[in-house]
């Protein structure tokens, strides 16, 4: 946990009112003017701090590190869980032998902004494609489960990475032969907000991470088979590329253009239709521009990425 005292007692307290009691919770922790550790002693669990430069890698790392279980568990300190979450995540890897599932997020948004709200609806809408019996070569690292024989095994999360340390994880995991599912049915709360810009910036620094190490493993570019992305929203993301190619052209010809925006209408459709069952019409009218931004951060941050790649 970094910087995420306003959420803890939320994260600590659903983690000490879960079903299973017989569980080990380790909080790694940075900062000194971070209040995350007060706020963690006041609960029955070990605290490890993490000094020096904290990612996300790391911390999850040092965790898995001093664990003492069979089954290692994620959490991110922003998600609040289920009372039966870990039950089912523990049900769903010794049920059906897999090595690792995630877990997806809850319709539960009440209260949040518009950019928050998208955020979980889009990555809801991306889930609602991948089947719990399929095998993803991705980790979903807000909430989610591993043997721990086969974490070290893997060499837990690249600590050279300071995002998509999950995508890179998953990706290696599947190339190994390890079988990782997402379970879509199992959904925990995320309290994470989010301001337009930050939501832009998020996805830009993983885009960014994902360029730097595009020749290292060329797991981004395996990434585009995953199945997390619908191909709709492929060919959205293509789409929004063209339109902003199209403005260079607007003083010969506005065809382009209007191709191009015709096509992002119509591959991003299915997303609106997926939202319009959850919101109102107000905010599906808001998504294709939040969409676009989302798009076009996305190819900036890979651009800059490769262009900063490490060789």
């Amino acid at each position: 946990m970094y910087g995420e005292s306003d959420t803890a007692n939320s994260c600590i307290r659903s983690l000490l009112g879960q079903t299973v009691h017989d569980i080990e919770i380790i909080l790694v922790t940075s900062d000194l003017t971070d209040k995350t550790p007060f706020v963690a002693k006041e609960y029955p669990i070990e605290i490890v701090d993490l000094k020096g430069e904290f990612t996300a890698s790391k911390a999850r790392n040092r965790g898995a590190k001093g664990a003492s279980g069979d089954i290692l568990v994620f959490i991110d300190a922003d998600i609040v869980l289920e009372r039966d979450s870990i039950q089912k995540t523990l049900d769903f890897i010794t049920g059906t032998k897999v090595d690792a599932v995630s877990a997806s997020y809850t319709d539960n948004v009440q209260g949040f902004n518009f950019c928050s709200r998208f955020q979980t609806f889009f990555l809801n809408y991306r889930h609602s494609f991948i089947p719990r019996d399929k095998n993803v070569n991705f980790i979903f690292s807000s909430f989610f489960a591993i043997k721990k024989k086969v974490f070290d095994e893997a060499g837990g999360f690249d600590e050279e990475l300071d995002a998509y340390e999950d995508v890179e994880l998953g990706y290696r995991l599947a190339q190994e032969g390890y079988s990782c599912r997402l379970d879509a049915d199992n959904r925990v709360t995320h309290l994470k907000r989010y301001t337009h810009l930050g939501l832009l910036k998020d996805y830009f620094a993983k885009a960014k991470a994902a360029g730097r190490f595009f020749c290292k493993s060329r797991f981004f570019r395996k990434s585009l088979t995953i199945g997390n992305m619908p191909t709709s929203l492929k060919l959205a993301s293509v789409s929004a590329l063209a339109v902003l190619f199209s403005f260079a052209f607007i003083g010969f010809s506005a065809l382009p253009l209007l191709f191009s925006l015709a096509s992002y209408l119509v591959f991003i459709s299915p997303l609106l239709l997926f939202l319009a069952k959850k919101h109102d019409l107000p905010f599906c009218l808001r998504s294709p521009f939040l969409c676009f931004e989302i798009f076009i951060a996305c190819y900036l941050g890979l651009a800059w990425g490769i262009l900063h790649r490490k060789k």
